[in-house]
């Protein structure tokens, strides 16, 4: 029935349905792309030229099942596809195996395969069919992902922070801080004068912002229980959605598809879209992810079928009104202040935090602002980074990254919190190897230690392989996404 193949469509299982299909497509029936007589290979690492079917097979597994496969996707996994490329080389340079006794191991002692404590086969097939997997490929993966670990032992195992860095990270999480900080919201308000003048020119330059579209549109649900008299979603119900989609698709309207299945007369809804106001929330009786469709709705099929939450709509659009209001319309004028008054926000802050920057803005000057704006400033204590009472953690975060006796202007998002901010003082704390919370910071040098050791292979590696990219081959690629 339609009503299946409705259902399918708009399930999982096509979105999968199509990735398999339409990628291998992509890269194995491109045909020549290529102008040199390497047309089947997208890049060389080293000696190695990798095809575009490796690729293919990479894009397969990894694309995620909701994403939408464009060119800055395509790009993102042809930088883990050439990654995961050189490693596999590293792994091979360096020998390391994992031997099927091993990997039989691993998996029969993974907590989620398990029942009763006890590896169970059962539970492993049930793994493999919710995540869309097969023995083979899993497997491959988990021998992968191991040979990696043992990889990135390799390279950083048995490294010991001295007491020093232990210290030095220590130090940055606990270290104590006095700042002086004024508050810059009043200064900001006060500074802000916008004229008459000024909102009608940035009204002029932006007025298709302002635009209101207005659909009007005519609606019916469909349910077993006015459709067929019954509360059952059988196959009589499914049949008649069936009639009333090949209705639809024939040009039918909402009205006459509503006689003609005695249904009642079709209700009335005007809807309205624009930039600059929220959208409207219109109850139970029309679902609001129904109105987007409402603005995609093509003018030469103006009547749709849409299933929500158990129960179909005949929506059939029956007007379009574009209007655009005068900036004395409140809630534009509403808007346009907002929006000047963020420009000149930015623009106070940018300028002070410009003469901080230049050093142009000192210790003195920071005394005297307050005077001459009558701004209180308030003496504030820290006792580490993560001592969040009396600031939000996002601004302790940005003052724990200043050196003593600096400045700098701090803000939010959104310009609702706004500070000017001195470092008065700045304390350094120690831990000694006997303190019980040692080995937490031990271990927080260690990884700071080991990512830097991972920067330095990272580099290295660069230098080790020669990486040739055909971009040609890469080009077509994403041509075929768009």
């Amino acid at each position: 029935m339609l009503s299946s193949i409705r259902k399918f469509s708009k399930s999982i299982y096509a979105k999968i349905f199509l990735i398999i299909i339409a990628i291998p497509f992509v890269f194995w029936g491109m045909g020549p792309v290529f102008n040199s007589g390497s047309k089947n290979v997208i890049v060389e690492i080293g000696n190695d030229k990798i095809s575009i079917q490796e690729f293919g097979a990479f894009i397969n597994i990894n694309t995620p099942i909701n994403a939408q496969l464009d060119k800055d996707l395509i790009d993102r996994l042809f930088t883990a596809f050439i990654s995961e490329k050189v490693i596999e080389k590293e792994i091979e340079s360096f020998d390391i195996k994992l031997s099927n006794e091993s990997l039989k191991k691993i998996i029969i002692n993974t907590n989620e395969f398990k029942k009763e404590n006890k590896f169970s086969r059962t539970e492993y097939e049930k793994y493999l069919i919710k995540n869309n997997s097969s023995a083979v490929l899993y497997e491959s993966n988990v021998a992968k992902s191991y040979k990696r670990k043992q990889l990135l032992d390799l390279i950083s195992g048995g490294i010991k922070p001295s007491l020093s860095m232990v210290n030095l990270k220590y130090n940055e999480i606990n270290q104590k801080r006095s700042v002086d900080l004024i508050k810059l919201n009043n200064f900001l308000n006060n500074k802000i004068k916008i004229t008459d003048e000024e909102i009608k020119k940035y009204y002029e330059f932006n007025k298709q912002k302002y635009k209101i579209i207005k659909k009007t549109i005519k609606f019916n649900k469909i349910n077993p229980k006015n459709l067929i008299g019954s509360d059952g979603f059988d196959s009589l119900f499914f049949e008649k959605i069936d009639e009333i989609e090949d209705l639809v698709v024939g040009g039918g309207n909402v009205v006459d598809i509503s006689k003609k299945y005695n249904l009642n007369n079709p209700e009335e809804k005007i809807f309205s879209q624009s930039n600059f106001q929220e959208k409207d929330n219109y109850g139970e009786d029309f679902p609001n992810e129904l109105v987007d469709i409402i603005f995609k709705i093509d003018e030469s099929q103006t009547t749709i079928l849409e299933e929500r939450d158990n129960e179909y709509f005949i929506i059939e659009l029956i007007k379009t009104d574009e209007i655009i209001n005068t900036s004395n319309d409140p809630i534009i004028r509403e808007d346009i202040l907002t929006v000047l008054e963020k420009q000149n926000k930015i623009k106070t802050l940018s300028d002070i935090a410009t003469r901080v920057n230049n050093k142009t803005f000192l210790k003195k000057d920071f005394y005297d602002f307050s005077k001459k704006e009558n701004s209180e400033i308030n003496n504030l204590t820290f006792g580490s980074l993560n001592d969040d009472k009396k600031l939000n953690k996002d601004f302790v975060a940005q003052i724990y990254k200043l050196p003593e006796s600096s400045m700098m202007v701090i803000t939010n998002q959104n310009l609702t919190e706004n500070y000017l901010v001195y470092i008065k003082s700045i304390k350094n704390s120690y831990i000694k190897k006997d303190d019980e919370n040692y080995d937490k910071y031990l271990n927080l040098a260690k990884v700071k230690l080991t990512s830097s050791i991972y920067n330095t292979y990272d580099l290295y590696l660069k230098n080790k392989y020669k990486i040739d990219i055909n971009y040609k081959a890469l080009k077509s690629i994403n041509n075929y996404t768009e």
